[in-house]
């Protein structure tokens, strides 16, 4: 074989198995992070696709409240009218309202009236004695049951009139066979594939389960009457790390053809010009890898292709650590407020508690409860009742040390802790925010601002969560006694 054949084997060998090694690295690099996306986006769906099951079986929430809570509901349990029965309870009723059965209850567990909608023959029939049993033993709420091969979605409610006032005289009860139909509202609604069958198994291996292509969500829910499960399979293309694979593929053809075009073009600079930076390179890529460390940037100079690859893959890292921010925000943080959601709140708290109990130190959690927002959010719209609740969080944050923290508990509530302070300490904390509550409600005069709350020192002899409802169950005394005056 000729020298320049030898040589020109070489190059080309050395070529390919140095582009290998660029592409290893770099498929480790941005496979791992595209995975990691693709599974926070799995994750978002499971919980999407999760809350959209959940309104399916509870569909009958707010609608079954203004049948329970009617005078004409609560007069025909006590004397049972045909009048109500047909003005109320025809095929039309089930028809509208896409129902399978309908049940009323005394409070002995006595039938007062119960309906099956027959589809097939479109008319009303009495309920079989079996479903009715399993209808007076679930409890209010939602459930499910599993009779005769069906799987019933149970909607129950208390009785009252029509002021919700005194005492329940029986239960109502909405119900519907979740069925095929069922099913492609949810697949319609989420645009995943859906399968729906029995699980006998006592649970699931994986709730998400990835396969080369596609990844499959699998959602358990109980039923009522037996031990089996309802298991939901959602089917989710991979395609967040396919985009990956295929970026992988474009820089992975760009390289090879870079280094096959440099190293036959240029011999005797080979190693100076070429080989020694991309080594460089392929350093600096590992090194973030194996440092896990996504605010590292290469800085390997020249002006040519390889410096255009090196700001491509920066442009990239710099992507995909602020991803990594955005989604570390949107897990911690409660995006009206800005201030620490309750999962991240909690997990902070309890840090807190293991420490101060190592070293013996003290410290407050306040239930906050905002009074009549709902009153605000009613009146005044959703807008200023926002504001409200900015407005308070700002106030807290003004009072408290940068050792101190709060977070939302959900809605109207929060949750201050005081670190390192006894109750005096932190009373007088709550008097300043009264102050500033009371500053603030004479300049703004569209609506008044006030709180209640309820103020707890820690006790290492409860545990967390009795520490919190103490303060909340202060908190409900603190409400309730303003309600007096």
């Amino acid at each position: 074989m000729k020298l320049k054949n030898k040589l020109l084997f070489l190059l080309l060998s050395f070529a390919l198995l140095s582009a290998f090694i660029i592409i290893f690295f770099v498929h480790a690099i941005i496979m791992k992070d595209y995975y990691k996306i693709e599974n926070k986006h799995f994750e978002s769906q499971y919980l999407i696709a999760d809350k959209a099951i959940n309104q399916e079986f509870n569909k009958y929430n707010e609608l079954i409240a203004d049948w329970a809570y009617w005078d004409d509901t609560y007069n025909f349990v006590k004397d049972r009218s045909d009048e109500y029965i047909k003005s109320n309870i025809t095929n039309s009723t089930f028809e509208n309202l896409n129902l399978d059965y309908l049940a009323i209850f005394n409070n002995n567990d006595n039938i007062v009236v119960d309906f099956y909608f027959d589809k097939s023959n479109n008319k009303l029939v009495d309920i079989p004695k079996e479903i009715l049993n399993q209808f007076k033993k679930v409890g209010f709420g939602n459930s499910l049951i599993f009779l005769r091969g069906k799987t019933i979605a149970v909607t129950k409610s208390r009785i009252l009139n029509s002021e919700e006032e005194g005492n329940s005289n029986g239960s109502f009860i909405f119900a519907n066979i979740f069925d095929d139909d069922e099913k492609i509202k949810i697949e319609n609604s989420l645009n995943m594939k859906l399968k729906v069958k029995e699980n006998t198994a006592d649970t699931i291996s994986e709730k998400i389960k990835r396969y080369k292509h596609y990844s499959v969500l699998s959602i358990e829910k109980k039923y009522f009457n037996n031990s089996n499960e309802l298991l939901f399979n959602f089917t989710l293309s991979n395609s967040i790390s396919s985009l990956g694979a295929r970026n992988v593929l474009r820089i992975s053809l760009l390289i090879s053809s870079l280094f096959m075009l440099l190293f036959l073009l240029v011999y005797y600079g080979l190693q100076k010009n070429i080989v020694n930076r991309i080594n460089e390179l392929s350093q600096k890529v590992t090194k973030v890898a194996y440092d896990n460390n996504l605010s590292l940037r290469l800085d390997v100079i020249g002006e040519d292709e390889i410096e255009k690859l090196k700001h491509d893959i920066n442009f990239m890292l710099e992507n995909i650590e602020n991803l990594n921010k955005k989604l570390n925000e949107y897990a911690t943080l409660d995006t009206m407020t800005g201030i620490k959601n309750r999962r991240e709140g909690f997990r902070i708290l309890k840090k807190l508690r293991k420490d101060s109990l190592k070293e013996n130190k003290l410290f407050c959690v306040l239930f906050i409860d905002i009074d009549n927002l709902k009153v605000v959010n009613d009146k005044l719209g959703h807008k200023m009742g926002d504001k409200m609740i900015v407005d308070l969080v700002n106030m807290i944050k003004n009072n408290i040390s940068e050792n101190d923290f709060v977070f939302r508990l959900g809605g109207d509530e929060f949750l201050l802790v005081l670190s390192e302070l006894d109750i005096k300490k932190a009373t007088k904390i709550m008097q300043n925010i009264y102050r500033d509550i009371d500053e603030y409600n004479n300049i703004n005069h569209e609506f008044v601002l006030d709180i209640s709350y309820g103020l707890e020192e820690v006790d290492y002899s409860i545990s967390l969560e009795e520490l919190i409802e103490n303060a909340d169950k202060k908190m409900y005394i603190n409400k309730q006694s303003k309600k007096l005056y």
